[in-house]
């Protein structure tokens, strides 16, 4: 699985800097380089007001005594796209995008979320949560 991790990345890696050569001979080297900083500039003032949101969201599901899960989820994939807008490079900042896009976002999240919540893993984490709160003595036996 790790040899997989380092050939995805170095092809990656080898395929945006193939795009970023091709982007600068045919439009010139000032102008991808202004695209690439005006990029990642804006991801971060996306990733900004869309983190904000969401640590907004995050508050008000805590005040309801509910677990913010699906926020914290939302949270990460900014994260995440946040870093990829301020990585050189327009196949990752097309994936920045996609992620900080509350639109984008979400239907991603919904259209995995049954997936995720149906899998093993989920219902075992949901259970040693559920034994930790018990435990702890937040919840009654």
């Amino acid at each position: 699985m790790f040899l997989k991790i380092i050939f995805f990345l170095i092809i990656f890696t080898l395929l945006e800097m193939y795009i970023l050569i091709l982007a600068g001979s045919k439009i010139g080297a000032n102008i991808t380089f202004a695209i690439l900083i005006l990029n990642g500039l804006s991801g971060v003032i996306m990733a900004k007001i869309n983190g904000s949101f969401v640590l907004k969201e995050m508050m008000k599901s805590i005040k309801r005594n509910q677990v913010p899960a699906f926020e914290v989820i939302e949270g990460l994939l900014i994260l995440i796209g946040a870093i990829a807008l301020i990585i050189p490079g327009f196949i990752s900042d097309i994936l920045g995008y996609i992620l900080i896009t509350n639109f984008s976002r979400r239907f991603i999240l919904r259209k995995y979320l049954n997936h995720i919540q149906s899998s093993d893993l989920f219902t075992q984490m949901k259970l040693k949560l559920y034994e930790e709160l018990v435990r702890k003595g937040y919840l009654g036996t």
